[in-house]
């Protein structure tokens, strides 16, 4: 079984675990991975008040897999149970390591444990941490961009999310439609375009988050070139389940690509929901890039995708 799974991770994605794996004395394969600082944050639910829901920053996880074993150790620090609590270092008995090769991840899950060094008052009631190992292309180049998904209860108490910063989903069905359409308009749909989400706290108020939205080489028609843009700043809005994106009906917000400020281009009308840790994500808003070409104007109109997630389709090219 344990050479079944090291076959099975090694297999997963030879390029990114080849460069992990090492050997000591007892030649046994293992790597360690280091998740937390600004990488992510954590969202803590007291689960005697469900609405009741804080961000704590900076957190850090160091997960030491031994595949030779199929086990691995999770240590972290810098963990808050209250929003005055101190914060709180624990590290865990081994959990024993499974691999899901249809998402190329490898996984720790357990229950009812208890860190070592602490009392028995103080149980993890479920614990589990997972990495997909992939890479997303972008306009030619491969971007190495693992999901980590990392999330406990305490007690029976606190339920402890580690909220990643960067979110990226790749070549999703991305539906363009006129915001005017004439008689014979039809939607266009692009498959290429990779979106992504980055996270902020604020500098004066952790428990405020601003978001940057960038859609890289989307199209909105047939017949324009492949563009990029971004827009900063946006609002955001969390729960215990994930995040929201949300901007006023009213209100438009700037565009800019990597030379800048895209003069006279906006989007507006953004709806976006983000589950956590699945990634799973709705997207919505309106965009008006009709400035780029003044000769052949881009018509403006309302971007949809119903299921944007970690993985390239399954009839994926990529």
């Amino acid at each position: 079984m344990k050479k079944n799974i090291l076959t099975a991770v090694l297999m997963a994605s030879a390029l990114t675990f080849t460069s992990c794996l090492n050997s000591d004395g007892d030649n046994q394969q293992k790597t360690t991975i280091n998740y937390g600082n600004n990488m992510c944050f954590n969202v803590v639910t007291d689960l005697n008040d469900p609405e009741s829901t804080f961000i704590s920053t900076a957190p850090n996880y160091i997960t030491e897999i031994n595949f030779t074993d199929a086990a691995g150790v999770i240590s972290m620090s810098n963990i808050k149970l209250t929003p005055e609590g101190s914060n709180l270092t624990f590290k865990l008995p081994a959990l024993p390591l499974t691999v899901n090769n249809t998402e190329y991840s490898y996984n720790l899950n357990g229950t009812l444990i208890t860190p070592e060094g602490q009392a028995d008052q103080l149980v993890f009631n479920k614990v589990g941490f997972s990495i997909i190992e992939r890479n997303i292309q972008i306009s030619g180049q491969w971007l190495y961009a693992p999901v980590y998904k990392m999330g406990f209860t305490v007690n029976g108490d606190y339920e402890i999310t580690a909220f990643p910063t960067a979110y990226y989903f790749p070549g999703d069905k991305i539906t363009s439609t006129l915001l005017t359409p004439g008689e014979d308009d039809e939607p266009y749909t692009d498959e290429n375009a990779v979106v992504s989400i980055i996270l902020s706290t604020d500098k004066t108020d952790s428990q405020k988050l601003t978001a940057t939205l960038t859609l890289y080489d989307v199209k909105l028609n047939s017949t324009m070139s492949a563009v990029t843009f971004r827009a900063e700043n946006l609002p955001v809005s969390y729960d215990r389940a994930g995040f929201t994106i949300h901007t006023d009906e009213n209100t438009a917000y700037g565009l800019k690509d990597a030379a800048g400020i895209m003069k006279d281009c906006k989007i507006s009308n953004i709806n976006i929901r983000t589950s956590v840790p699945s990634g799973v994500s709705t997207m919505s808003f309106d965009v008006d890039l009709s400035a780029l070409n003044p000769q052949r104007p881009i018509k403006p109109v309302n971007v949809t995708a119903d299921r944007l997630t970690y993985h390239y389709p399954q009839n994926s090219n990529k």
